[in-house]
């Protein structure tokens, strides 16, 4: 049986690991090969290595996936979920960054920083007052963490669907979650927050992210100029970003053994704004309605709908109940009624029990109570039973995520079994 002819970006692949074995990658370990490709992923970098019969091997997960260093700015900030297509730049970066914006803002103005919260404590250690920055996220939990240690102003706001409504700024720095959509909604932000003559520093996927990263990229340039911006200068490769808890876990459940922190990266494009003009809202569409319970440093989604059932037990999405994926546009994204922080998706009939229970957790309390103040009614032997059993499974998530995360932010992943949910 003959094998599927490979598509345009595959060949693409092929070819750049070919070339980074000759020319750029002397130690030839999967990780070197990894960080020597401009951002492509490691699950297709080692389809490539398969295809090509490259005696290069694919480390296999023994206790984890990531090795990482303690940032410099330790994990104070909640941790990131999968749903918000949330990566942080790593501390190399953090610095960089810090120190080009100062440059920029030479007149000791405003600094807006979009999606970027990991930056403020750089930002400050470099000489920028607390109070001239203003921090724009969607993230309530992340913006409550940075209030409680900056004097900086914290603004929530979904750039798809509404104006960020900050202080004009004399430098922007964006990193959206790298769909076009997203990119079009912060780069008309940041023309909101902007002042005539102020600077844009955008981080931008490379050429390996997706088949259609270099259109992306002209794309995103056309987007700045539509909001009066002009490209003055971009650096390829040079933003790095640490790897989250969820992404290291779908590595691991790909297959994908020890990589170094920092494999992903980013391009640097840097604009000045030369003329005052907003271009019309783009048109996105919408997500879906999601709750969120956060029981220690674990943050469990639960999609808001109606339940069909009385059995809130969860089903694992994937063999392991870590999916293989970081993509929105996974199609287990929208078959899931629970995830979680660790990329753990499920299926449920009674998400609306399931959040009652998680809350329940959470306030140490009663679940059995919790649900029958829920749904009204005294519950039957075997509906409380489902309802301890499910309380089982979030515990046992909780318990195995939490030591995940402890791992994973002193440095390393060192991985925690973890059988089916219940």
């Amino acid at each position: 049986m003959s094998s599927s002819p490979l598509t345009d970006f595959e060949i693409r692949i092929d070819n750049w690991v070919l070339d980074a074995i000759d020319c750029a990658v002397r130690q030839h370990t999967f990780g070197s090969l990894v960080r020597a490709l401009p951002g492509v992923y490691p699950a297709s970098v080692a389809e490539s290595v398969r295809r090509l019969g490259l005696r290069i091997q694919v480390p296999k997960p023994s206790g984890g996936s990531i090795r990482r260093r303690p940032p410099a700015h330790p994990p104070a900030l909640a941790l990131p979920h999968p749903f918000d297509s949330t990566w942080r730049f790593d501390r190399r970066t953090q610095r960089l960054l810090a120190n080009a914006i100062a440059s920029l803002n030479r007149q000791r103005g405003r600094v807006a920083l979009l999606g970027t919260p990991t930056l403020v404590g750089p930002l400050v250690d470099v000489g920028i007052a607390p109070e001239r920055l203003v921090v724009v996220d969607r993230d309530e939990a992340v913006l409550s963490d940075i209030r409680k240690r900056y004097a900086c102003e914290a603004i929530e706001s979904d750039l798809t669907a509404q104006d960020p409504g900050g202080p004009i700024s004399s430098v922007v720095v964006i990193d959206p979650p790298w769909y076009m959509d997203q990119f079009e909604c912060f780069v008309r932000a940041a023309g909101l927050l902007s002042s005539c003559g102020g600077y844009l520093i955008a981080s931008v996927p490379p050429s390996g992210t997706r088949a259609s990263a270099t259109a992306d990229r002209r794309a995103i340039v056309r987007f700045a100029q539509e909001n009066g911006f002009a490209l003055i200068g971009e650096l390829p490769g040079i933003l790095s970003y640490q790897t989250p808890l969820f992404e290291s876990n779908a590595l691991s459940a790909a297959s994908i053994g020890e990589i170094d922190d920092g494999w992903r990266r980013a391009d640097m494009m840097w604009f000045r704004r030369e003329v005052i003009v907003t271009a019309e809202r783009p048109s996105v569409v919408p997500s879906d309605a999601w709750d969120e319970v956060i029981i220690g440093s674990v943050r469990i989604r639960i999609r808001a709908r109606a339940d069909s059932s009385m059995n809130p037990l969860l089903l694992g999405l994937a063999d392991d109940e870590i999916v293989a994926s970081v993509s929105r546009n996974d199609i287990r994204r929208q078959q899931a009624d629970v995830w979680t922080s660790g990329n753990r998706g499920y299926t449920t009939e009674a998400p609306g029990l399931v959040c009652a229970i998680a809350r329940a957790c959470r306030e140490s309390e009663s679940s059995i109570s919790r649900v029958e103040l829920l749904v009204g009614f005294r519950l039957n032997a075997s509906e409380a039973e489902r309802v301890v059993a499910t309380e089982r499974q979030l515990r046992r998530i909780v318990e195995v995520e939490e030591a995940e995360y402890e791992t994973w932010a002193n440095g390393g992943i060192e991985g925690v079994a973890m059988d089916q949910a219940g």
